[in-house]
């Protein structure tokens, strides 16, 4: 009988023993399941961090690209428009000048006009009170 107590006593030790293996494994590797989970989910968040901030300083370097380009040509019009600027004064001194010289010719030959107008009147007179 003692064999046979010691024997339901070692089965029901060995039963126990694979039972608290198997809670103590199921136990251990959900642990770890969850560890790696949450290690994961922590690995995710700080990927989504570092790409929002990787996507954010992009952003504000293209910004500041446009904007550098934007005034850029910003600033090549500006200097175009100024040159423009700059040759129709030219060619408004111009004009002044030619309309200057027009006028003055006109006054001459409204001088000379008038003094040829003046030599026959005389002439004339001459000639008639002769």
């Amino acid at each position: 009988m003692n064999v046979n107590i010691d024997m339901t006593l070692l089965v029901t030790f060995g039963i126990f023993f694979i039972v608290v293996s198997f809670l103590l494994g199921w136990y251990i590797n959900n642990k770890i399941a969850r560890n790696s989970i949450a290690q994961a989910e922590r690995e995710v968040k700080r990927m989504l961090a570092d790409a929002e901030r990787e996507a954010n300083n992009l952003k504000k370097e293209k910004l500041l690209e446009v904007k550098d380009e934007w005034l850029k040509r910003k600033q090549e019009l500006d200097n175009d428009i100024n040159q423009k600027r700059q040759k129709l004064q030219n060619l408004e001194k111009q004009l002044n000048l030619r309309e200057e010289a027009i006028e003055k010719k006109s006054e001459l030959i409204a001088k000379k006009r008038k003094r040829i107008k003046n030599f026959r009147t005389r002439s004339f007179r001459k000639s008639v009170v002769r």
